[in-house]
């Protein structure tokens, strides 16, 4: 199973801040399921957008088969990609 869920911005990010959220809408999901996932991604630029599926699809078909996670920021959401212009994953 592959769960793709969305994002605040990345400036709303609570990031390394002492505070548990930083509103309603942002909740650091990543902490909360990596004890259960077998992988969980967050995707914070658009050049990172392959990267993140194919890392977060690579996990989910090799080996034990376990839920993977990927969040994307609402910046990435709305943003035009250059598929020519983006790295992948490499195993």
């Amino acid at each position: 199973m592959i769960v793709i869920s969305g994002q605040v911005e990345r400036a709303d990010l609570v990031g390394s801040s002492r505070a548990r959220q930083g509103g309603v809408q942002e909740v650091n999901l990543s902490t909360i399921v990596k004890s259960i996932t077998k992988c969980a991604v967050i995707v914070t630029g658009s050049a990172h957008i392959r990267h993140g599926l194919e890392r977060a699809l690579y996990f989910a078909i090799t080996g034990r088969s376990n839920p993977v996670w990927i969040e994307v920021l609402l910046g990435v959401q709305s943003t035009l990609v250059d598929p020519d212009g983006i790295t992948g994953f490499n195993s």
